[in-house]
């Protein structure tokens, strides 16, 4: 497997196209084949916001980004981390603490306990101690457990401007604590990696939160202690009728929609950046079916133009020749590449 890295990397170059490494870790998809083969977690468990607050996890990642960007190229006489055509590392693919995912009855219960720990000491240090931070929040949650340094936290919907009016105290400081727990991570691996060699530009991650109005920027913020913001986004037909959430299959009913009638629908047109970063869509399509995908490369050009948006992903381009069947994410047609 390493060796058609190399060698898609060094084919590539050749072409005078530059890499974006992504997908070296994705939370929700990362899952313990056996019992601590991803420290702490139990055979079957997913890695869900586990890298935030595992430090031996950290650590493992860390070995395998080493496996993969240290050893040397044979076609090309250098290593992936010394390659000047590997322009863009990225930490983690759609990973973070801020989505629907953070869920303390469904995370497992190691990772669930490293964040409650964790919560308590940001508490602590804000506060005094656990006792008057629960104190000032008013409330109680399951989880809390001063005597065994440990506070419960709230699940995403609870942090969203709707949800927030529950827990309002408790759910203003743990946005505050998991934000600044995505920056922490993103600052150490850009740093390690900078340490193992690894002299690339780096970001974070790509993804969104359960409440793009509050949670969105501070997702973005976490990026900034990268070299890049980024993100993924599709825009599809409406489902009527279908049990899928990413896909339309035989007997869904569904409605194509036009970006052209209301830009605002496709809200990957419409998102504001940070302005002290660059800003990468890395991952979008006009998913199918859709019988108004033809606009996609146009607004994607114009819009892309007038937002100032450094780079954009078609996502995802998987043959050297035209696409033969419909899937959700096609590229590989006339009405994209023209």
């Amino acid at each position: 497997q390493l060796d058609s890295v190399h060698y898609a990397v060094a084919s590539l170059k050749e072409q005078g196209i530059y890499c974006y490494f992504g997908h070296l870790f994705w939370d929700t998809s990362v899952t313990a084949l056996n019992d601590n083969d991803l420290p702490g977690l139990k055979k079957g468990e997913a890695a869900t916001t586990a890298m935030f607050f595992n430090k031996p996890l950290q650590e493992k990642y860390l070995q395998w980004v080493a496996a993969l960007m240290k050893p040397k190229n044979p076609y090309t006489g250098l290593s992936l981390a010394e390659y000047p055509a590997v322009s863009i590392i990225e930490v983690q693919n759609e990973s973070n603490t801020l989505f629907w995912t953070l869920n303390p009855q469904r995370l497992p219960l190691h990772s669930r306990t490293l964040i409650q720990k964790a919560f308590a000491q940001f508490a602590a240090q804000r506060y005094g101690s656990i006792d008057a931070a629960l104190k000032a929040w008013g409330d109680k949650v399951e989880g809390d457990a001063p005597a065994d340094g440990r506070v419960g936290f709230l699940q995403a919907y609870n942090l969203t401007t709707v949800g927030i009016k529950q827990h309002p105290k408790r759910a203003a400081d743990q946005i505050e604590f998991l934000a600044k727990a995505q920056y922490a991570l993103y600052e150490k691996m850009a740093k390690r990696f900078a340490d193992m060699g690894i002299r690339k530009m780096v970001a974070g991650s790509n993804w969104k939160t359960a409440d793009p109005s509050n949670l969105g920027p501070l997702e973005y913020y976490s990026y900034t202690a990268t070299d890049m913001v980024c993100k993924n986004d599709y825009f599809g037909p409406k489902k009527i009728n279908s049990p899928r959430g990413y896909a339309i299959d035989v007997d869904d009913e569904f409605v194509s929609i036009s970006a052209m009638r209301g830009p605002e629908a496709a809200g990957v047109l419409m998102t504001a950046q940070p302005a002290s970063h660059p800003y990468l869509i890395t991952e979008n399509n006009w998913d199918n079916p859709n019988e108004y995908r033809a606009e996609f490369p146009f607004l994607v050009a114009t819009y892309g133009r007038m937002a100032g948006i450094d780079a954009w992903s078609f996502f995802a381009h998987s043959t050297p020749l035209w696409d033969t069947g419909m899937g959700v994410w096609n590229t590989a047609s006339p009405t994209i590449m023209g």
